[in-house]
């Protein structure tokens, strides 16, 4: 497979997606860690008293702890997969991966976190964008090197 400008740059954008996405599950996890329920809700300047916090918030906090994780090992994810599509190795399967994993990881950031307003256009739009500037240029490339033929066809 020719490794060309829009590979390049397709795998360039997956890997900056990859690293927002390590970096905002990290924000999540260091205040869990370093201090406990307490010390996430604090990080996030929620004005929470330990006397606050009840069951239901303590599960609130665990689901935000799952979900710090889950978006660094996304990112994580795209960043091995960008770096095989850098290096010309299992190309088209990296992309599909991307494509299929970052889709849905983005679609329901969008649909649980940005639609009810969560988290603003302003600071959620990111990722999206890097998501449809990587599957687009990558895509692009495969296409014009007659690579998503030999899915589609063969």
């Amino acid at each position: 497979m020719k490794l060309d400008n829009y590979l390049k740059s397709g795998a360039i954008m997956f890997f900056l997606w990859g690293l927002l996405h390590v970096i905002a599950g990290f924000l999540l996890v260091i205040p869990f860690i370093a201090d406990g329920i307490k010390g996430l809700w604090v990080f996030y300047d929620f004005g929470l008293t330990p006397e606050d916090i009840t069951p239901v918030l303590m599960a609130a906090s665990h689901v935000a702890l799952n979900f710090g994780f889950d978006l660094a090992g996304y990112g994580v994810l795209a960043i091995i997969l960008s770096w095989f599509i850098w290096k010309n190795r299992m190309v088209v399967a990296s992309f599909w991966i991307l494509v299929i994993m970052l889709g849905i990881a983005d679609v329901a950031f969008i649909y649980a976190q940005m639609m009810p307003g969560y988290v603003s256009l302003a600071e959620g739009i990111l990722g999206p964008i890097l998501y449809v500037l990587g599957t687009g240029l990558c895509g692009y490339s495969l296409h014009i090197n007659n690579q998503l033929r030999e899915i589609f066809y063969e």
